[in-house]
């Protein structure tokens, strides 16, 4: 064999060989590749066992297998290279012996996981014990390296739900999971099949000069398949189907990315056109529920020179601290990958619009510290929920466990709640993790600070979010497999500035990566926070008597675009000299808005807009141009 012959990294299950029953082929037995106890032996068909005889006789095959050192030891495929075994936490040399150097690397981490190996068996005792469920760890040279639980052929995929749910309450995030069809296991970070191939591709000579193969079935492989050049994967796959199933998607559905360059996001959403809406009756309509305001669009208004302005001041103002909070976020996720308590493949999921320029900034710091990133658009509308099509098309074609939802700011906390009644419904049974810059009110899990400032994107739209409106959910131009919809904003492209803010941005964030350390996790204060803002809002609906809380819209950002897109009655500020209010109080004075100086008012936040209840009159009026039946509020009548 050649010195710079191929390296072939090549799962064994479902890969190279499975089980009897899966076959789709007579089973024959000169290609039996493995024994089991229970005599349900795996074996290979005509392909496959064509493909090891020339794998055997031209390449550098190393077995990369979640089976222990003991099982893989069953089949009769004559391995005769090194072999990563147990998901990685086993290195055997070609004589069969456990490498010393990776043995002493898996005894030093294991240790740290001896809690949480002891936290997953009692999750899942009461359903071991019932027998639906088999559990156990798997050791190597009498160390555990990584839980497995298992359901037998017929078991509904409920109670491995249920493992899996109880399992993450046990544990958390600590530990790199996965998961198909009948089992189910949770490996340590820095013991992973990932991290084994790559320690092998440092070993090995001449990996600069031989091609590199992987070779897998499942979307777990991929982690350690994206390390080699090239990649061979089953048709009749988990990863395949996954695939085909996203693909088929796109039979109604368009990829796109605005303004913006594909490199930095896909937006997950339908271009539609629907005739817009006047905001005074977009108000009216709201108000009385005859219409759910994603079923309108206004037309956005234009700024003025004097807001452009603005919006100038305060990028050149808070860049350096928009980068400095970008370069954290991003070493934080980086840092989490490294530890195992995030899995390798990050998918960004940036709520439209607000989380899209930041989703843009963390995915390009992201892939320059050398994570697997991938950034997508996706709607989230208030009483709507996440776009579920689209969330179905990531799930297909990324790890769901790597979802880090991103936006610019939290308020209330109202999308965040919708976030994990949405994340639940789509049968997740972790919670939704959610990075924003500001998070004044504590619904974040990760934050750039938590004070309410000015983001610069913050006072605009669409033109600072690649030139689309927000997301329409109208049934008349969005089907029940479409993605969410939206318009393009055309009129605004001669002062689109979505690029030049977050490549300015990105040369704050390169300035600021050397010192960005990750941000600690602090439960209490997250809880502190989201009671003071509580306090906060019912305060004032209380004293001004507002029924909806939805008509109350806290920090600048969202004070701001309320006032660009609803019909506030008042607005109550903390510091009318603070330079970060400039917007506001420019468009408040344009239109006649009350401002009210009261720092008791404003909690936590620097601004608040109250929208203002429109009268029955307005009410009728309005509503009525609308086709379908509307009841009146103050009787039975029709």
């Amino acid at each position: 064999m050649s010195c710079f012959s191929p390296v072939v990294f090549a799962d064994l299950d479902d890969t190279l060989f499975q089980t009897a029953w899966k076959m789709s082929e007579p089973v024959v037995d000169t290609r039996l590749a493995s024994r089991a106890k229970n005599g349900i032996h795996s074996y290979m068909t005509k392909a496959q066992a064509a493909t090891v005889d020339w794998l055997l006789k031209t390449t550098r095959l190393i077995p990369t297998t979640a089976r222990g050192s003991r099982v893989l030891a069953r089949t009769t495929i004559p391995f005769t290279d090194y072999k990563i075994c147990a998901n990685g936490g086993a290195i055997l040399t070609p004589e069969g012996a456990h490498d010393p150097h990776w043995a002493a690397r898996v005894a030093k981490i294991s240790r740290q996981y001896n809690d949480a190996f002891d936290g997953l068996q009692d999750a899942v005792s009461v359903l071991a014990d019932s027998g639906v469920l088999r559990s156990w760890l798997v050791y190597e040279a009498q160390i555990p390296v990584y839980f497995v639980a298992k359901i037998g052929t017929g078991t509904s995929q409920a109670v491995l739900d249920e493992a899996e749910a109880r399992c993450r309450k046990a544990v958390g995030g600590d530990l790199v999971f996965h998961r198909n069809e009948r089992n189910m296991s949770f490996t340590p970070g820095g013991l992973t099949k990932l991290d084994a191939v790559r320690e092998m591709l440092g070993r090995l000579p001449n990996t600069d000069k031989r091609p590199i193969w992987g070779m897998g079935d499942s979307v777990s492989d991929l982690s350690f398949m994206r390390l080699c050049q090239m990649m061979a994967i089953p048709s009749n796959s988990q990863i395949t189907k996954n695939r085909l199933e996203a693909w088929s998607m796109l039979d109604t559905n368009t990829l796109m990315s605005g303004s913006y360059d594909p490199e930095d996001v896909i937006f997950l959403l339908k271009p539609v056109r629907v005739a817009t809406t006047d905001i005074a009756e977009k108000e009216c309509l709201i108000q009385t529920g005859t219409a759910h305001y994603s079923e309108m669009i206004s037309e956005e208004r234009r700024p003025d020179a004097r807001y452009l302005e603005i919006f100038e001041e305060a990028l050149a103002r808070n860049t350096a601290r928009t980068g400095r909070d970008i370069a954290r976020i991003a070493a934080t996720v980086a840092d989490r990958v490294a530890r195992g308590t995030l899995p390798h493949e990050i998918t960004l999921c940036s709520l439209v619009r607000a989380g899209v320029p930041y989703g843009v900034l963390i995915h390009r710091e992201l892939k320059v510290l050398g994570v697997d990133s991938a950034h997508y658009g996706v709607s989230i509308i208030r009483d709507r929920g996440l776009d579920a099509n689209a969330m179905n098309y990531i799930f297909a074609t990324r790890d769901p466990h790597g979802v880090l939802f991103v936006d610019g700011w939290t308020g209330k906390g109202t999308i965040s709640r919708e976030l994990q009644k949405s994340w639940a419904d789509l049968g997740r049974p972790d919670a939704p993790e959610l990075a924003v810059l500001a998070d004044p009110g504590g619904f974040a899990t990760l934050s750039g600070s938590h004070d309410d400032w000015l983001i610069p994107s913050g006072i605009l739209g669409a033109n600072v979010s690649g030139l689309i409106s927000r997301s329409i959910l109208n049934a008349d131009v969005v089907g029940p497999n479409d993605f969410h919809g939206t318009m393009s904003v055309d009129h605004l492209f001669d002062i689109d500035v979505s690029r030049r803010f977050v490549d300015e941005v990105s040369e704050a964030t390169a300035v600021a990566r050397s010192d960005a350390s990750p941000i600690p996790f602090n439960a209490d204060s997250l809880a502190r926070l989201r009671a003071t803002s509580a306090n906060c809002v019912d305060d004032i609906a209380r004293r001004h008597d507002i029924d909806n809380l939805n008509r109350i819209k806290p920090g600048i950002a969202e004070a701001t675009r309320a006032v660009l897109r609803r019909q506030p009655n008042r607005v109550f500020a903390r510091d009318l000299s603070n330079p970060d209010l400039a917007a506001l109080v420019h468009l408040c004075r344009l239109d006649d808005i009350p401002v009210v100086e009261c720092a008791q008012t404003t909690g936590p936040y620097q601004a608040i807009t109250v929208i203002g209840k429109v009268s029955w009159c307005a009410i009728r009026s309005k509503a009525t141009r609308w086709a379908r039946p509307f009841t009146c509020p103050l009787s039975n009548q029709r």
